[in-house]
């Protein structure tokens, strides 16, 4: 999974301080997640001492920085490091705008929301350009050191005790690309997203999963290079979600389609979100599935 460079790992731990263990040094970087302006210990606070009070605290670097050419400047003065992030996949709003990126199973149904949640399909090429236009927008404007993406993945509800495995997506825009991009014709004669899908499991599930997984990976890169276009050494980073192989019969893969030996090629960080009083799981388990995330 090693690629120029090294890649990296970073275990989050949201909204507090969490390390990055790095595959090419030793040294171990405190992070935190976001920078509360509102109420809170930020409230009133100049940039210089926002910046300060961190480096005091021994935290050298921040995603999801405040998008504040000050502030950023403050923080990378004292030597901590400003990610951004970028939510790519996911919103109803996107659904109310244009009903075609709402995901379709492999029954044939739109899928619903889930609590918060309202995944969004990941083939949607008008969807995937407006991300590629923000995040060299992001790296245009501000002096940012990267950009993490988050939900950058095909659509699931995964931080509940027990996740909504999503089976998608069967939409016009997916099957009109995987025949494009694979060769493979689905028959005439299937008219029914049900028909489709079975055809295609039975036959071709190998290269459904590979061309899923392929759609994440290119995008990924497509966001990277536009990233660096203006910000040369900038890191790409991905937030994961926290599956190992072994889990709901490797819908790491199969479902999500976060391949990390094909994302390593785009991104330089990946940071598992091993939230485990969310997913009910015990602080061991963080431990396990970072080592897991590390040997793929």
């Amino acid at each position: 999974m090693k690629r120029a460079g090294g890649l990296r790992l970073i275990s989050v731990i949201l909204m507090a301080v969490f390390f990055i263990s790095d595959a090419s040094a030793a040294q171990k970087t405190k992070v935190v997640y976001g920078i509360p302006l509102g109420p809170g210990m930020f409230k009133n606070k100049t940039p210089r001492e926002i910046a300060q009070y961190l480096k005091e605290s021994g935290v050298n670097a921040v995603i999801d920085v405040p998008l504040d050419v000050s502030i950023i400047g403050e923080l990378q003065g004292n030597g901590i490091k400003a990610y951004a992030q970028l939510p790519m996949f996911c919103g109803k709003e996107y659904w109310l705008e244009h009903p075609e990126s709402r995901p379709v199973t492999a029954d044939g149904n739109l899928i619903e929301e889930y609590g918060w949640y309202a995944g969004v399909c990941a083939s949607q090429e008008w969807l995937i350009t407006q991300k590629i236009n923000a995040a060299g927008e992001l790296a245009k404007k501000y002096p940012i050191d990267g950009l993490w993406l988050d939900f950058m993945r095909w659509p699931t509800r995964w931080d509940v005790k027990e996740p909504k495995i999503l089976d998608t997506c069967f939409c016009a825009s997916c099957l009109k690309r995987f025949q494009k991009e694979t060769g493979i014709r689905i028959p005439g004669n299937l008219k029914s997203t049900k028909e489709i899908s079975s055809w295609v499991y039975k036959n071709y599930s190998r290269h459904w999963y590979a061309w899923r997984s392929d759609v994440i990976a290119d995008t990924v890169c497509r966001v990277g290079k536009a990233i660096k276009k203006y910000r040369k050494d900038a890191v790409v980073g991905i937030f994961l979600v926290p599956w190992g192989n072994d889990d709901y019969d490797n819908a790491i893969y199969k479902v999500i389609g976060q391949d990390l030996a094909k994302l390593s090629q785009c991104a330089d960080v990946f940071s598992p979100m091993s939230y485990n009083l969310i997913c009910s799981r015990d602080s061991e388990w963080i431990i396990s599935l970072n080592r897991q995330v590390s040997s793929r």
